[in-house]
């Protein structure tokens, strides 16, 4: 019953830290990634829909993307949905189904901007585990508190609980020292 808990918490951990590199794959360091922008949500006839489900994404050089819009009237939502993003980026319409987004250069602002955003992604990231971890720790509470386990096996769960918790919030920071480091050398 305890190592069912004790793993559950550890996929959901982990499930946490995927997302956290997933976010962190779009935040681009000077170069065109189809990565960027593919996820962005859309209003696609009143239903918020990923960018890649209704376009296709291409990367025509280092510092451009090119979108190709299948429905050539959601071309005005998708470039204000790039607009509206953290992302800062100033899409161009191109034709009626083209959209040409230029990747800007890394400025020292823009760096400080990014290194931000992923501080962020971060800080919510910690807070998922965090929460992982109290949902855990109530469910052995009250397995003790209805007597299902005894006090050692509840302080055992406890320990096993928090050193998972401080090995993903340590995983976190190194993924984030590593984002840093490279946005600060491009």
């Amino acid at each position: 019953m305890i190592n069912n808990i004790i793993n559950k918490n550890s996929i959901k951990m982990q499930k946490c830290i995927k997302v956290f590199k997933s976010n962190l794959n779009k935040i681009n360091t000077g170069r065109a990634s189809t990565l960027l922008i593919e996820n962005l949500m859309v209003d696609y006839y009143n239903v918020m829909t990923p960018l890649k489900q209704i376009s296709n994404i291409t990367v025509e050089n280092a510092n451009l993307l090119k979108i190709t819009v299948f429905d050539n009237s959601i071309v005005k939502s998708i470039e204000k949905s790039i607009l509206s993003s953290e992302l800062n980026l100033n899409p161009i319409s191109k034709t009626n189904n083209c959209i040409l987004v230029p990747i800007p250069l890394l400025t020292e602002d823009r760096r400080i901007n990014l290194i931000k955003i992923i501080q962020r992604y971060a800080e919510k990231t910690r807070i998922c585990i965090r929460n992982i971890r109290k949902i855990s720790k109530d469910k052995i509470k009250l397995l003790l508190k209805n007597k299902e386990i005894s006090l050692d096996q509840d302080r055992y769960a406890e320990n096993k609980i928090q050193t998972l918790t401080d090995d993903y919030i340590s995983e976190t920071e190194i993924i984030l020292s590593k984002k840093k480091l490279e946005i600060k050398k491009v």
